[in-house]
């Protein structure tokens, strides 16, 4: 997953994108932030992919639910629990040695 983030705190705009998701195809995810505190964002998710299963409102590949961001001195990990489904993905993102 590739997370874009602009802005900031409360409102910020994220983004995750993946060049590769259900049946190989790419796939995007749209966070909202519901709370900021120091070192640790959380709130909700929308995440679209080509998957025909239908969703949390009735429509294929569109499935809903909440993340939290723990943000340390190497990078972050991203908690995502899917309400539609009930999975839940863990991600650990490093930091680029060269970014401010």
């Amino acid at each position: 997953m590739a997370l874009t983030i602009t802005g900031h705190g409360q409102s910020s705009s994220l983004r995750g994108d993946y060049a590769k998701a259900w049946a190989n195809q790419p796939a995007r995810e749209e966070y909202t932030i519901r709370d900021v505190q120091a070192g640790q964002a959380s709130g909700d998710y929308l995440y679209f992919d080509a998957n025909p299963t239908v969703g949390y409102d009735g429509r294929p590949g569109v499935w809903k639910g909440e993340w939290v961001l723990t943000f340390n001195d190497q990078g972050f990990h991203l908690v995502r629990l899917d309400h539609t489904s009930g999975w839940r993905g863990e991600y650990e993102c490093s930091r680029n040695a060269g970014a401010l």
